[in-house]
């Protein structure tokens, strides 16, 4: 059970499957219409990225066109297949991130990236959060500065949590260090500051 594992505070939780399976399992949520929250609030995050690599995916297409008009026959196939996978990992990322939303549960804050694990936020261990626009190098989660952690897609984050006390977190690989605050994005930040403050004012 997910409260069982941060009860002593903030969890990294790895990505179970293989990204090729994150990607397909996107495209069949978007084909099935669902959104992958189980038991909590949705809080959408990483629309930009989102737009980026939609991008990127029409760019691809349009440059395979060109391509495929100058390439010698022979290689048409291989083409063919190459710029589908390309195409489809980058629609598939790009809905990986909008069909895996940050979670927000009765007691629980799960800070999600789809592909490069999560992070499980106990909202006891939470004192407060406001918007708060920072550049965060780096990606997933990660050591920001002292006592500061981010975990985001990309480096913008604009929501900070401040810890009740100074708490252990262990990074993927086994490092340990003690963190006040957490850096993560959000669409919307103000309407996600706004519905874990309502958590938070209210413990069940």
């Amino acid at each position: 059970m997910l409260m069982d594992e941060v009860s002593g505070g903030p969890v990294f939780l790895p990505r179970r499957r293989a990204v090729v399976l994150v990607v397909l399992g996107a495209l069949f949520r978007v084909a099935t219409r669902r959104v992958q929250a189980r038991g909590g609030a949705p809080i959408p995050h990483s629309a930009g990225p989102q737009r980026t690599v939609f991008v990127f995916a029409g760019v691809e297409v349009a440059t395979a066109l060109l391509v495929a008009r100058v390439i010698p026959p022979a290689w048409s196939v291989p083409h063919l297949v190459l710029e589908v996978v390309a195409v489809g990992v980058y629609v598939g990322l790009g809905f990986a991130w909008r069909t895996t939303p940050h979670e927000l549960r009765e007691d629980v804050l799960l800070i999600r990236t789809a592909v490069l694990g999560d992070l499980a936020v106990p909202l006891s261990a939470v004192a407060a959060v406001r918007v708060e626009n920072r550049t965060s190098p780096g990606f997933g989660t990660r050591h920001v500065d002292d006592g500061t952690i981010a975990c985001s897609v990309t480096s913008h984050t604009n929501v900070t949590i401040t810890l009740d006390r100074p708490r252990e977190f262990t990074f993927r690989k086994g490092e340990k260090r003690e963190i006040t605050q957490i850096r993560f994005n959000a669409d919307e930040p103000a309407d996600a500051v706004q519905e874990i403050s309502k958590v938070l004012a209210h413990p069940r």
